[in-house]
């Protein structure tokens, strides 16, 4: 069975947003927003940092974010799902 790969998001803000076909060969693109000239980025979790390195050379990128998803904690400690599917 094959392992599933880790992926990670990337906000890449852009000065212009015809740019955003030089991004494809980085990962997968997911958004691309017009007017705020931003686009979310795919890319391997492992290869992460290099990624960011590399783009941050390029002189079309204005600033580039991290997504925070995973390290937001996804479990509900207040809630008991048990009352909750019984239908109380």
């Amino acid at each position: 069975m094959e392992a599933k790969v880790q992926h990670r998001s990337l906000y890449v803000y852009l000065y212009y947003n015809r740019d955003r076909r030089k991004l494809s060969s980085y990962g997968d693109i997911a958004y691309h927003s017009r007017r705020l000239r931003y686009v979310q980025l795919f890319v391997k979790a492992d290869q992460l940092s290099s990624i960011i390195a590399q783009l941050q050379g390029q002189s079309f990128v204005r600033d580039i974010q991290t997504s925070l998803l995973t390290e937001l904690p996804l479990t509900y400690q207040s809630i008991d799902l048990g009352t909750l599917e019984s239908g109380d």
